[in-house]
């Protein structure tokens, strides 16, 4: 799935019952959220896990502007 931005869109996947405990995995840089696969597998029956993509990484879009900690924050 992917969530829009003016910056561009970020790649996201969830998965999980909706009513329990959220997880969110952020990878580093120059990586993607693909990384957690193994996470998610043993987590997603008793929590709902969230994995993205940071912008220009993975399948999220590359920004359009400089991207600085208060727009990251939005």
């Amino acid at each position: 799935m992917y969530f829009k931005t003016e910056a561009g869109s970020i790649y996201y996947e969830v998965s999980g019952p909706r009513n329990t405990p959220a997880v969110v995995f952020t990878h580093g840089g120059g990586l993607n959220g693909h990384m957690f696969k193994d996470q998610t597998r043993a987590l997603k029956d008793q929590y709902r896990v969230v994995t993205w993509d940071l912008q220009g990484h993975g399948r999220s879009v590359p920004l359009k502007e400089n991207l600085n900690v208060p727009k990251m924050a939005d």
